[in-house]
């Protein structure tokens, strides 16, 4: 049991590091500057069979309070309504594109072709991504994460929330989005970008031409945001910008099977990162397990008990106040004290989306 102990111990002071160091420069980072956007912004979505979403958010993107400023929607070979919806707001907004694709027997290009021809499209070289189910958390969303490229800034990497409801399920699917941008979001601030949303994310028409677009990962349906950030993001070219103002928020899925295939479809492009970052987020995830699996073995047989209760509830304060400093950052509320158990919820969820896509591939984007 010594072994183990120390074997805790270890698990303890790295969880400790990890919080402190490096989500801590998330939680503390001091707030920008607010700066008058001045460059002109394409915003890109592609959208497939989403006419109700359209309807609503759609408005809201389009009344942001920037001086320049275009958006594209690439109607990804929809069945519904959304054509019409698109030509009533293309009659109605100057500033307002569409791009329709039609799916023909011998070819279907995807999400990642839709969106780069909304990027072919595009007469600004900076292009934010969201997508149609989104809605900007302000009228300066746009604005606010446009002021991200400041000299030398080519990425710009922002938050993506989901909407508040009751439920169980709904306070789960928001921690994992939580969770995930602090993660993401804080290994950025310290120069190591691995991934961004697709629903709330920018960077420069250039450096997508410069990397010759998805590419490298054009055979993989998913990757369209996180590859390509993993792919071309360094610590001198990318930029992090969070915030009430600068937000997104996505309806989320209403119930436990469909928030599952959600996950197996993100989950699906993981593998494909640089094999450094995949060593990091190893450590991160294995010392989660390490930690509560040896928590839990000397807790039964009663191995020094009083310490390790010590070392596990000061590791847990130092988790809830990082959680609850980021939470505030992010524009978030009333989810920061759910974190020990739906950590540990999370640890048992996962390893089974896994396994679901080694057994059963994912379909195609907005399929499941």
């Amino acid at each position: 049991m010594e072994f183990i102990f120390w074997v805790f111990v270890i698990a303890a002071s790295l969880q400790v590091f990890i919080y402190a160091i490096v989500f801590g420069s998330l939680a503390f980072a001091s707030k920008r500057n607010a700066k008058v956007a001045k460059e002109p912004v394409s915003v890109v979505i592609a959208a497939r069979n989403e006419e109700k979403n359209l309807l609503e958010n759609l408005p809201l993107i389009l009344e942001q309070n920037h001086p320049d400023f275009e958006i594209i929607v690439v109607d990804d070979c929809s069945s519904d309504d959304t054509q019409d919806v698109l030509r009533a707001f293309s009659m109605k907004y100057d500033n307002f594109k569409v791009t329709t694709l039609k799916e023909t027997v011998n070819f279907y290009g995807g999400k990642k072709f839709a969106i780069t021809l909304g990027i072919k499209a595009a007469a600004n070289d900076l292009i934010v991504f969201t997508d149609a189910d989104c809605k900007p958390s302000s009228k300066e969303w746009l604005a606010a994460l446009s002021n991200g490229f400041n000299e030398g800034k080519e990425i710009v990497l922002g938050y993506g929330g989901y909407e508040k409801k009751a439920g169980l399920l709904n306070t789960l699917i928001r921690f994992d989005a939580i969770y995930i941008a602090i993660k993401y979001l804080s290994f950025a601030k310290l120069g190591v970008p691995y991934m961004g949303v697709g629903r709330n994310m920018a960077y420069r028409k250039d450096l997508f031409f410069k990397n010759r677009g998805f590419a490298s990962h054009q055979h993989i349906k998913s990757g369209d945001d996180d590859l390509f950030v993993n792919e071309t993001g360094n610590s001198s070219n990318t930029e992090v910008v969070i915030g009430s103002l600068a937000n997104t928020i996505s309806k989320p899925k209403e119930s436990f099977n469909d928030w599952f295939h959600q996950k197996r479809r993100h989950m699906t492009t993981g593998k494909q990162y640089k094999a450094a970052h995949l060593f990091l987020l190893a450590a991160l995830t294995g010392s989660v397990v390490v930690f509560h699996a040896a928590f839990l073995a000397l807790i039964i047989v009663g191995f020094q008990w009083n310490i390790v209760l010590g070392i596990f509830g000061a590791r847990m304060l130092i988790q809830l106040l990082i959680f609850q400093q980021s939470e505030k950052k992010m524009g978030e509320r009333g989810i920061w004290y759910c974190a020990p158990v739906f950590e540990i919820l999370l640890i048992l969820i996962y390893p089974l989306i896994t396994l679901s896509n080694l057994v059963i591939k994912p379909g195609k984007w907005k399929t499941i």
